[in-house]
């Protein structure tokens, strides 16, 4: 199989999990879940080490203690909050880890000093998007603030040119300390481009 169909089943399998998960959570409690997870993975290693004539032996025992400890941490954590929150937003939130494995890598890079940070990984800019009705300026000026954004996209999505079921958009770029940025009816396309122009010219300072 493949390396991308690997990819695909493999994610097929993590949802397959956080499904089970939720179902076993009206039962047991999330440290029981992650116990029997536990116990099925390091069985199903070890027979795959006797199958390749291989070992579970490591010369590197305080890494793999570590590594176990925080990857159980972690589960616990993960279960508990499947069993708690909707399924959906659950697991939308666990795609925060690409965030965290961004700042490991900075932080590390930082600390270590053996690698150099390119400027342009802690230059970024943050944009918003608010999707209004009424007092659209007001309320993206506030989500401006309460999101620490450095720029807000805004649009009236009751009017009849803008919104979703349109090919046009009229949008208002609200940026900290300077006058909202009302732009002309565009198409979508040419929206996107002047988001990214302005993220641009954000980052250029």
């Amino acid at each position: 199989m493949s390396p991308p169909w690997l990819i695909v089943c493999a994610t097929f399998l993590f949802a397959t999990m956080g499904v089970c998960v939720k179902l076993a959570s009206v039962d047991y409690p999330a440290g029981e879940i992650v116990f029997y997870r536990g116990i099925t993975g390091a069985l199903m290693m070890l027979g795959v080490a006797r199958w390749s004539g291989g070992t579970v032996r490591t010369r590197v025992a305080s890494m793999h203690f570590w590594r176990s400890l925080s990857g159980v941490t972690a589960l616990v954590l993960w279960f508990y909050a499947i069993g708690n929150l909707p399924l959906a937003t659950a697991m939308t939130l666990n795609y925060m880890s690409s965030v965290w494995m961004a700042l490991f890598l900075i932080g590390g890079a930082v600390a270590l000093g053996t690698s150099r940070v390119d400027g342009r990984l802690i230059a970024t800019v943050l944009v918003g998007f608010a999707a209004e009705t009424e007092q659209v300026i007001v309320h993206a000026t506030d989500k401006l603030a309460r999101k620490r954004c450095d720029l807000i996209v805004a649009n009236d999505v009751s009017a009849a040119d803008a919104g979703f079921a349109t090919d046009t958009n009229r949008v208002i770029f609200v940026r900290p300390g300077v006058e909202p940025e009302v732009l002309p009816l565009l198409t979508k396309r040419d929206v996107a481009r002047r988001i990214l122009d302005a993220a641009q010219a954000l980052r250029r300072g």
